[in-house]
């Protein structure tokens, strides 16, 4: 029998010979000459969606890479400054419900803000020489729906991607559903950017974040903002500048890293500055009814800034 227990967390891999069979669904298929193409195309204000997956089952990886013109080779070759990474999305929906627990333009939910393309890897996430992986668990119980949807007018992309998913025997009742928040927003002077605000009960994983400032006297200086975490009504953490929160010190004082929990992909002081960093937590931070991150924008949200991030976390499905 496939079994969960071993297959649910990543901890029980190697070497037990019993976790759950793995199964793959991809963009490949046959064509009506009965040859094979790798790649879908999607036009712009087109969705692509993957065979519906069948639960109980668990996504254990998933990758797609894209072309960023169907008919300029030497855009591909760049993969530098990348538009389309704001204008495609990923949609993923559980359950045969109509709404979408994630909702993400693709180069945000991969870490890369601001449409620009940076080589990096992490535990979860990665973009790696044109790919881009993830290696959360999405489990679920009757069924998954995985899309992508172009928003661009103009664009018309190729699409390769493949899933990677095992199929379980049962569902236990303490694993909760992965969800991903997009934010992107120009907070007012005063008020602090919200990265999330959720109820219910889950954990809380980590978030990627773009930050690109206008004080072109003081660059960078919206990283004075503290970082503010409130489980279940109450503040339980309050990190001492945003750049403490990403562990790391003096406005990324060395400049870009990545490493499995933590990094800084982008750092630049011009115009204003703008930085991109991502931040895991081991162990994931749990709330039983409610949770809120709060990023402050200067000392007191005094720097007028552009904000972008995702949250990933999951939370419980009955």
């Amino acid at each position: 029998m496939e079994s969960l227990k071993n297959s649910i967390f990543p901890s029980r891999t190697l070497p037990y010979l019993d976790i759950a069979r793995t199964y793959q669904i991809s963009t490949r298929f046959l064509k009506e000459d009965g040859n094979y193409q790798d790649w879908v195309k999607i036009g712009p204000q087109e969705t692509y969606e993957f065979p519906e997956l069948k639960g109980p089952a668990c996504i254990r990886v998933f990758w797609i890479t894209i072309s960023p013109s169907m008919y300029n080779i030497m855009k591909v070759m760049s993969y530098k400054d990348l538009r389309i990474l704001r204008q495609i999305a990923i949609k993923i929906r559980y359950d045969g419900e109509s709404k979408s627990s994630v909702k993400v333009p693709i180069g945000n939910f991969f870490g890369t803000t601001f449409g620009k393309y940076k080589h990096y890897c992490s535990k979860y996430l990665g973009t790696t020489s044109g790919g881009y992986h993830s290696f959360f668990p999405i489990p679920f119980r009757k069924s998954c729906k995985f899309l992508v949807k172009n928003y661009s007018t103009t664009e018309t992309i190729k699409l390769f991607g493949h899933i990677e998913y095992q199929k379980l025997t049962f569902f236990p009742d303490n694993v909760g559903y992965f969800h991903a928040k997009f934010v992107q927003k120009r907070p007012k002077i005063g008020e602090p950017f919200e990265v999330l605000s959720v109820d219910g009960k889950g954990i809380y994983v980590g978030t990627s974040m773009g930050m690109r400032g206008s004080n072109l006297n003081i660059p960078l200086f919206f990283l004075e903002g503290n970082i503010d975490i409130c489980v279940d009504g109450e503040k339980c953490f309050h990190y001492t500048g945003t750049e403490d929160y990403f562990l790391s010190g003096w406005y990324f004082v060395t400049g870009e890293f990545h490493d499995e929990y933590h990094g800084c992909t982008i750092k630049s002081w011009k115009k204003g500055g703008i930085v991109s960093a991502y931040r895991f937590h081991e162990p994931p931070i749990s709330f039983n009814k409610n949770f809120k991150l709060l990023a402050h924008h200067g000392e007191r949200d005094e720097i007028r800034s552009n904000y972008q991030s995702v949250a990933y976390f999951y939370l419980e499905r009955k």
